[in-house]
Parts: structure tokens; C-alpha cells; sequence
């Protein structure tokens, strides 16, 4: 959801965190330039495979302000991604 609403309609975003997301199907020209996007995702992640995390990634990339981050859980939040969560939202002070 947080990469459709990215996509479609980029001025209501100034920055987004992608919790084991998945790229959509549809296409739409990538217009996010500069805004800072979490991208979090767990290699063990038996729902979306790690392949989603570097889809968006590859996809939002060109120009973008990306953060990519992998741990080593399933589909899900753990502590060291709240931890990275936490430290990624403490750099907007």
C-alpha cells in the first residue's frame, strides 16, 4: 500500500517506510525523487521473498534518498528492525 500511494500520488508523501512490501504488478512512472523511503525486509520471509525488498529497491532507485535493510527474520518486525526503524526516523530531527 505505502508503494501505491508513493507512486500515484508522490506529493502527499515526504517520506515512507516499506515493511516487507512487494513491487506492484501495474506500472507507473517512478516520481520520488529525493523523498527518504525505509525499505525493510527479512530474508526468511516465507510470504514475500527477499526478491521484493531488491525489486523496490531496483525500481525506486534512480534518484531516490533509499534505504535498503535486510534481517534475519521471516515476514514480520523484530527487534533489531524496530531498532533500525527507530534510527531511521531519529536522522529527521
Amino acid at each position: 500500500m505505502t508503494i501505491s500511494v508513493c507512486l500515484r500520488q508522490p506529493e502527499l508523501v515526504d517520506g515512507a517506510m516499506i515493511l516487507s512490501g512487494r513491487w506492484p504488478e501495474w506500472s507507473l512512472p517512478t516520481k520520488i525523487a529525493n523523498t527518504p523511503v525505509l525499505i525493510q525486509h527479512g530474508i526468511f520471509d516465507p510470504i514475500l521473498p527477499i526478491q521484493e525488498a531488491d525489486a523496490i529497491f531496483r525500481n525506486l532507485g534512480s534518484g531516490a534518498n533509499l534505504t535498503l535493510e535486510k534481517y534475519p527474520m521471516a515476514h514480520g518486525i523484530s527487534q533489531a528492525s524496530l531498532d533500525g526503524i527507530l534510527a531511521w526516523l531519529r536522522t529527521f530531527d
